[in-house]
C-alpha cells in the first residue's frame, strides 16, 4: 500500500502546486487542482482500508468517499476551460457538484454515528473487498447507486471525448504552441478514461459478484486505479508549462470561432511610416490591452489559427517586402509596433511557429540578405564589416556568429566557395 499512499501524497502536492504556486491560467488550474485532489483523496481512502488505518482513526471513515463524485466533473470542466477559450465558471456549472453534495448528505449518518458502528462498517469493508466500492446501507439501493455512479462517469467522459474530437479536427491548422498543450489534454483524457474504466468495473464486480474470489479481482482493479493516477501525475510532471506555468499566460485556443476571436482595431503601419506613427501605434496597443491585469485569465487574448496565419503573413511581408531587418537595433517592440499587434502575440508567433527567438529570427533574414549581396559584383569592393552594417548587424562579432550559425561556414569560406563555383 506504500505505492497508494505515495500517489496520494504526490496528488496533493501537485494539486497545491497548481492552486497556489502556479499563478497562471487560474480558472483551469483550479479545476485540475480539485480533480487531482479528489483522486488523491479516493486513492488514500482505498489505501487506508487495505492498510487497516481506519481502525486507528475510525472518526474519519467515509469522510473521503464523496470525493469520487468530483473526479469526472472537474476533469470535464478543466478540458472545456482550455478548448472553449478559457470559459469562465458559470452559475449553472454548480449543477456538476450536486452529486458530491448529495453524497455528503447521504453519509451524514456515518459522520455522526458512534465509533462502535463505524468500526462495524470498517470491519465489513476490511473483510469483504466488495465493501470497498459497494456503498451499502445508504438511502438508495446498492444496485441503483452503482448505476447512477457509472452513468454519471461515462456521461462526462462522453462529453470530454467529444471536446477532444472537435480538437482533433482543428489541430491540423492550429499553431504549434497549442499542440504541446493539447497533447497533454489528450493524454489526460485517455488516462482519466482508464481510471474510470477500472472504477466502473470494480463497482460492478462489488455489486453483482457473490464469490469470495472477487477479492483478488478488486485488489487488482484498485492497483489499476492507482497506476492510472500515477500516469496522470507523471505526464503532468513532463508538462511543466501546465504544472508550473513556465510559459506564463498560455494563450487559450477556442474552437468556437465566434467566441474564440476577439474584436480588435487593426492597423498595419508600414515601415516608412514607423517613426511618425509610433505614438499612434502605441496608443492603439494600449487601448487594446487597457485595463488588462497580467494574472486575470478572463482577459487573456485568444489566437485562432486564422489569426496566427494573418499575423505570420504580415510579419513575413514586413521582412521580405519592407526589409525591416535592415534597421539597426530592430527589436521586438519595434516590429510589434509596425504590425500593430501586442508584443506577447508576436513573441508567441516567432517562438512557436518558427522555433527560434526574436534575435535569431531577424539574424536569419540578415544572413540570407548577405548571401545574395556578397555575390553581387558591385559588392566586391565593400568590406565584410561594411556589408554587415548594411544588413543591420550591430557588430562584426554578431555578424560572424550569426553567419556561421545559419550557414555552417564563415563568411570568408562562403566567398571562397562562391568564387570557385563561378
Amino acid at each position: 500500500m506504500k505505492f497508494f499512499f505515495a500517489c496520494a501524497f504526490l496528488g496533493v502536492l501537485f494539486s497545491f502546486t497548481l492552486a497556489f504556486i502556479n499563478k497562471h491560467q487560474k480558472k483551469a488550474n483550479k479545476l485540475l487542482s480539485v480533480c487531482l485532489l479528489s483522486i488523491a483523496a479516493y486513492v488514500f481512502h482505498l489505501a487506508s482500508i487495505n492498510a487497516h488505518l481506519y481502525y486507528k482513526f475510525p472518526a474519519i471513515y467515509a469522510v473521503l468517499l464523496p470525493f469520487q463524485y468530483l473526479i469526472v466533473p472537474t476533469a470535464y470542466l478543466y478540458v472545456r476551460c482550455f478548448l472553449k477559450g478559457n470559459v469562465s465558471f458559470r452559475r449553472r456549472d454548480w449543477v456538476h457538484f450536486i452529486p458530491f453534495i448529495l453524497s455528503i448528505l447521504l453519509y451524514l449518518k456515518y459522520y455522526f454515528t458512534t465509533n462502535e458502528n463505524k468500526l462495524i462498517a470498517i470491519d465489513a469493508a476490511d473483510n469483504n473487498f466488495s465493501f470497498h466500492f459497494a456503498e451499502t446501507d445508504m438511502l438508495l439501493p446498492v444496485n441503483l447507486l452503482v448505476v447512477i455512479k457509472i452513468t454519471l462517469a461515462f456521461t462526462y467522459l462522453f462529453f470530454q471525448w467529444k471536446l477532444i474530437k472537435e480538437w482533433l479536427i482543428e489541430i491540423i491548422t492550429a499553431p504549434n504552441i497549442y499542440k504541446d498543450i493539447f497533447s497533454w489534454l489528450k493524454a489526460f483524457t485517455v488516462l482519466i478514461s482508464l481510471f474510470i474504466a477500472c472504477y466502473a468495473f470494480a463497482n460492478l464486480v462489488a455489486c453483482y459478484a457473490k464469490s469470495t474470489s472477487i477479492n483478488a479481482v478488486i485488489l487488482t482493479t484498485e492497483y489499476g486505479l492507482c497506476f492510472s493516477f500515477f500516469a496522470i501525475l507523471l505526464n503532468l510532471f513532463f508538462h511543466p508549462k501546465i504544472l508550473f506555468g513556465m510559459m506564463g499566460n498560455i494563450v487559450f485556443y477556442a474552437l468556437n470561432k465566434k467566441q474564440g476571436q476577439i474584436t480588435n482595431k487593426e492597423q498595419v503601419i508600414r515601415l516608412e511610416e514607423l517613426v511618425p506613427s509610433k505614438q499612434m501605434a502605441e496608443e492603439l496597443i494600449a487601448e487594446e490591452i487597457e485595463g488588462e491585469e497580467p494574472e486575470d485569465d478572463s482577459k487573456v487574448f485568444s489566437l485562432t489559427p486564422e489569426k496566427v496565419t494573418e499575423y505570420k503573413q504580415k510579419l513575413e511581408n514586413l521582412m521580405t517586402e519592407q526589409k525591416a531587418f535592415l534597421i539597426h537595433g530592430c527589436n521586438l517592440k519595434d516590429v510589434a509596433l509596425a504590425l500593430a499587434m501586442p508584443r506577447h502575440h508576436l513573441s508567441i508567433i516567432i517562438n512557436s511557429e518558427y522555433r527560434v527567438n526574436f534575435n535569431d529570427f531577424i539574424n536569419k533574414y540578415r544572413v540570407e540578405f548577405l548571401k545574395e549581396k556578397m555575390l553581387e559584383p558591385e559588392s566586391q569592393q565593400l568590406t565584410l564589416d561594411g556589408l554587415a552594417k548594411e544588413a543591420g548587424f550591430s557588430s562584426r562579432a554578431t555578424f560572424f556568429r550569426a553567419f556561421t550559425k545559419f550557414t555552417g561556414e564563415t563568411p570568408s569560406d562562403f566567398l571562397k566557395k562562391a568564387s570557385k563555383s563561378a
